[in-house]
């Protein structure tokens, strides 16, 4: 039996011969054994800082019908739900600025959200010509397992309708 010391543990090696009477050949074994010694100090388990987790609420921003010349706003929350902090460092549109897509932000980049804070951003479309307008919003962060979170944006611009209400006279009033 050999035996050696690596810090508070001992590690002892066992050699086991067998006879032409019992199991031929030899084995080797290495067991240890931990220090019961009560100045020893156990290591702490490794610990990991906390992540942040961003949450984009609604993924998809969709303003249907808008007719030329109107511009209508909308809204997507940008939040952190874990314990780190979340540090937001970009809100863009990405596709779409040329289109007549713009952003209000709440306050200047970077933000830094504790576990349950949220800012609100709001989105605006101003409707041009008539077609179908598609762009998006990307929201870069720290979060490790999402740094880049996309909003897509979805509109249908027509020029207005030119029907008139020339001769009509009078109000009606419908009840339901």
């Amino acid at each position: 039996m050999t035996h050696r010391t690596i810090g508070s543990t001992l590690f002892m090696t066992f050699l086991l011969g067998c006879s032409e009477h019992g199991v031929s050949g030899k084995d080797t074994s290495e067991s240890y054994v931990d220090s019961n010694d009560s100045t020893h100090e156990e290591l702490p388990p490794e610990e990991t800082a906390p992540q942040p987790d961003i949450v984009v609420n609604p993924l998809l921003i969709n303003y249907g019908i808008v007719y030329a010349g109107q511009t209508v706003d909308d809204t997507f929350q940008v939040g952190n739900i874990a314990d780190g902090m979340l540090t937001v460092s970009q809100v863009e549109i990405t596709t779409g600025y040329d289109l007549g897509y713009s952003l209000t932000l709440p306050e200047p980049l970077p933000w830094q959200l504790a576990v349950g804070e949220y800012k609100e951003v709001v989105v605006t479309f101003e409707a041009h010509g008539s077609q179908s307008v598609y762009g998006g919003v990307t929201i870069g962060s720290n979060d490790p397992d999402e740094p880049i979170s996309t909003v897509t944006l979805v509109s249908d611009s027509y020029e207005p309708p030119e029907e008139t209400l020339e001769g009509c006279v009078g109000v009606a009033d419908i009840v339901l």
